[in-house]
């Protein structure tokens, strides 16, 4: 899901070949299979430095999308145990994401990166 509160969109990468993009307040099901890798750009800061990608592998559960001090971040819902990280994979790169220009917002349950 992507909350309400942040006026932004973020593209993303499901298992290497699907293209997907998430927007404020929109929440999507991945119901195909049990798991999925997820890989997306952390965003570039106002002055072009690039934040770099993050890359998990999301199982059954809510997550939502935060922005950090390190930029565009996946978190996992307080009442599923933490995904795990999926090893690097030769796939192509996923989109580039713009951060919004907002205060970051604080998330307590991280996927561990």
């Amino acid at each position: 899901m992507m909350p309400r509160e942040i006026d932004a969109s973020v593209n993303y990468l499901l298992d290497g070949s699907q293209d997907g993009e998430i927007r404020s307040g929109e929440e999507q099901m991945l119901k195909q299979k049990g798991s999925y890798e997820i890989r997306f750009s952390r965003g570039e800061t106002a002055d072009g430095r690039d934040l770099g990608e993050a890359r998990y592998m999301i199982t059954e559960g809510s997550y939502r999308f935060a922005v950090t001090e390190k930029g565009w971040d996946l978190f996992r819902e307080k009442d599923v145990d933490p995904a795990s990280l999926v090893t690097p994979s030769l796939n192509r790169a996923p989109k580039k994401n713009a951060l919004p220009s907002l205060p970051a917002i604080p998330a307590s349950e991280s996927i561990p990166n």
